[in-house]
């Protein structure tokens, strides 16, 4: 993830990173190095992503990001999935 984005977590991207031993800095790691394997538009100028890469311990994980398009704007972890 480019630039200095604040990130939020939904109780739903807690719960998994939890379950799956998932830490903020694995999420900020994939994010900083990610490619980008799917983007979906909404009406309301939001973005939903999808982005893969491997955490601190190489472990392959796959993020899905809501972000409003807009600077300043944090961006939200909807989900963090092991693949």
């Amino acid at each position: 993830m480019k630039g200095n984005r604040s990130l939020r977590y939904s109780k739903h991207a807690k719960k998994r990173m939890r379950e799956r031993g998932i830490s903020r800095s694995d999420v900020r790691t994939v994010l900083s190095k990610c490619l980008v394997s799917r983007i979906e538009p909404d009406h309301q100028k939001r973005f939903r992503w999808t982005a893969e890469a491997k955490d601190l311990d190489e472990r392959p994980l796959q993020i899905v990001i809501g972000a409003i398009i807009a600077d300043g704007e944090p961006v939200k972890v909807i989900t963090v999935i092991t693949l």
